[in-house]
C-alpha cells in the first residue's frame, strides 16, 4: 500500500462521496477536500498511493489489486448504509454500529486507509451531533482521534490536530446544555438589549448572517414556528454575524423578521456573544427553556419543532 499525500499543510478535512469496486479496480469518490478555505472535488482510482497536483482536480494513480483494501471500502459502504437510517434505529442497533465502527477504526493499518475510515466517522459524528447526541459524537471523534495517534505520517498528525479541535468545540457545546445562558449587546436599530424581558419563555437564540445559504434556508422553519407558538410564549433572539449593519437591515427587512438581532458593526465572526459561546459554524441555534437554561444547540429543522410541539403539549396538559 502506498500511502494518500497533498501537497499543502492546510489541507485539513476528506469525505467520501462514493465507494465502488469493479474486479480489481477501487474507485474512490471524494469530496469536501479543503484546501487554504476552499473546496476542491478529487476522484481517485486505486488502492494505492494519491498525489494530489494544484491546481489540478483530479489525482491518478497506479492500478494494483489489494483484497483487503477492498474489504475495507466494502465494510464502509455498508456501514454508510446503516448510518443513513440512523434516527430510526433502535440503541441496540446504534450500539452495534458505534462497536462496529471502532472495529474498522481499529482495522485501518496504514495512512491511506486511516483517511478513508476516518472520513466515515466524521460523517457518522455529524449525524449525531444534527441528532443532538452530543455524547455519541464526541464518543466516535475519541475512537478516531486514539486511532490516527498511533499513525506515524504527517498529514495524518495534522489531522489529528485539527479533529481534536472540532472535538473540543463540540465538547464545549454539550457542556452548554442544562446551564443558564445571557445574552448582552446592541441591537440591529442601535438600542440596548435586555435578557430580563426574555424571563419566563422559550428562546431560539438563532446565530445567523445574511450571506450564509444554511440561515437563509431554515428561515421558513423559523418563521412557522414563531407563528404557531409565539402566543404561548415562544421567542427568537438572533445574532447577527455580518460585518455591515445595512446589509443585515435590509434582509431582516425583506425577510420580514419579527424578532430582534444583536448587531455590532465590523464584527462578524468576533461579535462578543459569538466569541462567549464558541460559535465557529452557523446557524447555530440554541433553545433555552422557561428557566433560562439551555436544553438544545441543534435546534433546526424538525428538531426544533419536536422541542417546541413538546414543550407546549406539557404547558398545554397543565392548564387542563
Amino acid at each position: 500500500m502506498g500511502t494518500a499525500t497533498l501537497p499543502t499543510a492546510n489541507a485539513v478535512s476528506v469525505g467520501i462521496h462514493a465507494l465502488n469496486t469493479s474486479g480489481t479496480t477501487v474507485k474512490v469518490t471524494f469530496h469536501e477536500l479543503k484546501q487554504q478555505m476552499e473546496y476542491v472535488p478529487v476522484e481517485a482510482e486505486s488502492s494505492v498511493g494519491i498525489e494530489l497536483k494544484t491546481p489540478a482536480s483530479i489525482a491518478s494513480v497506479a492500478k494494483r489489486p489489494d483484497p483487503e483494501f477492498i474489504k475495507l471500502v466494502n465494510r464502509i459502504r455498508e456501514l454508510e448504509q446503516r448510518s443513513k437510517t440512523i434516527d430510526s434505529t433502535t440503541p441496540d442497533e446504534r450500539q452495534k454500529l458505534m462497536d462496529d465502527t471502532r472495529g474498522l477504526l481499529s482495522d485501518a493499518d496504514d495512512p491511506l486507509k486511516v483517511r478513508l475510515v476516518l472520513a466515515f466517522a466524521s460523517d457518522l459524528s455529524r449525524q449525531f451531533e444534527q441528532l443532538g447526541e452530543y455524547d455519541n459524537a464526541i464518543v466516535v471523534y475519541d475512537l478516531a482521534i486514539e486511532t490516527l495517534q498511533s499513525v506515524e505520517d504527517e498529514m495524518v498528525k495534522r489531522m489529528t490536530t485539527s479533529l481534536l479541535k472540532y472535538r473540543d468545540r463540540l465538547q464545549s457545546k454539550f457542556n452548554m446544555i442544562g446551564k443558564p445562558i445571557e445574552l448582552d449587546g446592541e441591537t440591529l436599530s442601535g438600542v440596548d438589549f435586555s435578557w430580563q424581558d426574555y424571563q419566563g419563555k422559550i428562546v431560539l437564540v438563532d446565530f445567523w448572517a445574511s450571506w450564509c445559504g444554511p440561515c437563509r434556508s431554515e428561515i421558513p422553519n423559523v418563521l412557522k414556528q414563531y407563528e404557531r407558538f409565539h402566543e404561548q410564549g415562544f421567542e427568537v433572539v438572533g445574532i447577527c454575524l455580518d460585518s455591515n449593519r445595512q446589509v443585515a437591515e435590509d434582509y431582516v427587512k425583506t425577510e420580514g423578521l419579527p424578532w430582534l438581532s444583536l448587531f455590532q458593526d465590523e464584527a462578524g465572526w468576533k461579535h462578543p456573544m459569538a466569541i462567549r459561546y464558541e460559535v465557529h459554524s452557523i446557524p447555530t441555534a440554541i433553545l433555552v427553556d422557561r428557566d433560562g437554561n439551555v436544553v438544545s444547540v441543534s435546534a433546526r429543522g424538525d428538531e426544533l419543532s419536536k422541542l417546541l410541539e413538546a414543550r407546549f403539549a406539557v404547558q398545554e396538559n397543565n392548564q387542563h
